[in-house]
């Protein structure tokens, strides 16, 4: 419903803008002294129209986040209408979930990466020394800083929202009877990643730039600004470096890059 419904939200707020402009444009031309029937918009109409922008933008801006409701109960509604499949829970967050967990023993768990407060890959390291669950990471993110530390985190299976309805089925089924279900795109990735020849232990280029703001002292979140990314990613690129160097610690991975000639 609700993406149905967007086109038509964001065309409004375009004419609505569209209203700004002339009326900006009527302003300055009245003060300029150039008299227009087009541009002679009266005020009071941007007045009127200023509330109904502004609650328009916070529907929008604010669609991303309601939505999410919908889209799991639509999800359950799928897999509830499999004879076989019985949807036991649904939570909304990694500390809900394995609160959840110290009552229900599912077979297979559908997990988002991006969830409020405890991350989806530090979810699946927890659950994977509390649960025989088999999970299924199910999220909108299709990039190598998500793939490779949730497959390494224990993910039996990488779906992209958007999959279609069957292969979600499928890939459930595949999980549950002790297999891997990999969407196209991250089979791809994973692939790459796998094949792409390096030396052990090699830093990646954006590893190299993250080690090298950590030596000039920024902050996660001072190099996550500085770069353009989250400081999630941040987190990550810092524990793969010391992981590749064999440092402890972030001072000990400073050192060690140093004397590899990569600062």
């Amino acid at each position: 419903l609700l993406i149905e419904r967007s086109p038509f939200f964001v065309a409004l707020f375009f004419a609505q803008a569209l209203f700004y402009t002339l009326a900006a444009l009527g302003w300055v031309a009245e003060h300029l002294g150039v008299h227009s029937r087009l541009l002679a918009l009266p005020h009071y109409f941007v007045l009127a129209n200023l509330a109904s922008v502004l609650a328009l933008f916070k529907f929008l801006s604010g669609e991303r986040y309601a939505s999410w409701e919908p889209m799991r109960e639509g999800l359950s509604a799928v897999l509830e209408q499999e004879a076989d499949f019985r949807v036991v829970g649904a939570v909304s967050s990694g500390e809900e979930l394995l609160r959840v967990l110290e009552r229900q023993q599912p077979d297979v768990i559908l997990l988002d990466l991006e969830l409020p407060g405890m991350s989806g890959v530090e979810a699946l390291g927890r659950l994977g020394r509390s649960s025989s669950a088999r999970v299924i990471v199910f999220t909108a993110y299709g990039t190598d800083d998500k793939i490779i530390p949730a497959i390494r985190a224990g993910a039996k299976g990488y779906l992209l929202k958007g999959a279609p309805a069957q292969e979600i089925v499928k890939a459930v089924r595949a999980v549950h009877e002790g297999g891997t279900h990999l969407a196209p795109h991250v089979a791809a990735r994973l692939m790459a990643e796998i094949t792409q020849p390096k030396s052990a232990g090699a830093l990646s280029p954006r590893e190299v730039e993250v080690i090298r703001l950590v030596s000039d002292g920024r902050s996660n979140k001072q190099i996550a600004s500085e770069l353009g990314i989250t400081e999630r990613t941040v987190k990550y690129h810092v524990s793969s470096v010391m992981s590749k160097l064999g440092a402890d610690n972030r001072a000990q991975a400073v050192a060690l890059a140093s004397q590899r000639g990569l600062l």
